[in-house]
């Protein structure tokens, strides 16, 4: 076993530094890394400082958005963002500048139906997961014209799309494995779907299924029920356990090379939150007019992260539970499987982190009913 204290927050030699938090690395036959993680909340705090905000509230400029479901981060600082309501992805520069349009509505070359995603290849292009036109559509990011098109052969689409380019350039997808199961899907060059891995779900034992008379209706999970989360990464994708904090970097070859596991206390379920989320239980059974098959357990603790997201350094962003009241925070993880640091947004904000790239951090929310997209450049660390 090799325990390695201080490196974790950069502070040069194991053991310089007492106050970082500690790993604990073992590598086993197979060659997997284990990690074990305790005092993590010793490790430091980034800075977000806010530098782009988009989102208007009227009119009919460029960053009127009716529905958000995707930004990325242009290799020249750009933020591009996929309006799926307008069929139509918009490019904003470094300082928020609108700058031009990608795509528009239609089933014709370079014309998007039902956008799910957009991700950025090696060369910064904007590849768009064109739904109901069954194409991936891709857009040179300086001119804004079609740069190339593939038929999408995968059979269904997950939203928010979790779509990416791995390290060698191929694109990660979701669709159904031969078995007609879902799968996490590894396409080739040419875009054809070759290496699967299942898709993670839930555990059914947390489903509960809403019944009118004998007829199914609906399924929903119960409150705070763990759920696995995953994010492409550059090699394979990163799989966050929903019932503990532990996190799996698994290849499409199967193997898993490294397991990381971070010692955090657990994060009680409050009683208003108890009451709250049973509340909206019963209003979801009344609005279907049926009946559940049981009703829900709450647990005492909430899970102890939820999404993950692999930013271009190889870093893993893990959205932590906390108490109620309190301010959302990240986790940031480096590629050893040690804390980095933690991260929340200023003034108490919300959302969800979309994109990582060049000392920034794009965030998705949503103010006042005005959907909005928020850059913040971090000041300590990170960049």
């Amino acid at each position: 076993m090799l325990v390695l204290v201080g490196l974790l927050s950069g502070c040069g030699e194991a053991g310089s530094d007492r106050n970082a938090p500690t790993l604990v690395a073992d590598t086993l036959e197979s060659g997997r890394v284990m990690v074990q993680v305790s005092g993590v909340d010793r490790a430091p705090v980034w800075e977000l400082r806010e530098v782009v905000r988009l989102g208007a509230a009227g009119g009919d400029g460029p960053d009127l958005f009716g529905e958000i479901r995707d930004v990325e981060l242009g290799p020249g600082g750009e933020v591009i963002v996929l309006d799926g309501q307008a069929a139509e992805v918009r490019v904003f520069g470094r300082d928020g500048t609108y700058l031009r349009t990608l795509g528009r509505r239609g089933q014709g070359p370079a014309e998007l139906n039902a956008p799910a995603g957009i991700a950025l290849d090696r060369g910064g292009n904007v590849w768009v997961m064109n739904w109901r036109n069954a194409r991936y559509t891709a857009f040179d990011l300086q001119s804004g014209e079609l740069f190339q098109e593939h038929q999408r052969l995968a059979s269904f689409v997950a939203f928010p799309w979790p779509g990416a380019f791995d390290a060698e350039g191929r694109l990660v997808d979701v669709g159904l494995d031969r078995n007609g199961d879902p799968a996490i899907l590894l396409l080739d060059g040419s875009f054809v779907p070759g290496d699967t891995m299942p898709f993670p779900q839930a555990d059914p034992g947390f489903q509960i299924v809403i019944r009118r008379g004998d007829t199914p209706v609906m399924s929903a999970l119960e409150p705070f029920a763990p759920q696995d989360a995953w994010s492409p990464a550059p090699q394979g994708i990163v799989i966050g356990e929903g019932g503990r904090y532990r996190l799996h970097s698994v290849g499409f070859d199967g193997d898993t090379t490294r397991t990381v596991e971070v010692s955090v206390p657990g994060v009680p379920v409050s009683a208003a939150e108890r009451d709250s989320v049973l509340a909206g239980f019963r209003e979801l059974v009344e609005s279907t007019g049926g009946m559940p098959e049981r009703q829900p357990r709450v647990p005492d603790e909430k899970p102890p992260i939820g999404a993950v997201l692999v930013d271009g350094d190889d870093r893993i962003w893990v959205r932590r539970g906390v108490a109620e009241g309190s301010a959302p925070r990240w986790d940031v993880i480096g590629p050893d499987g040690g804390i980095l640091a933690h991260v929340g947004l200023p003034d108490g904000m919300d959302g969800t982190l979309r994109a990582v790239s060049g000392g920034r951090v794009a965030v998705q929310t949503n103010l006042e009913g005005v959907p909005t997209v928020i850059v913040y450049e971090i000041v300590d660390g990170g960049g």
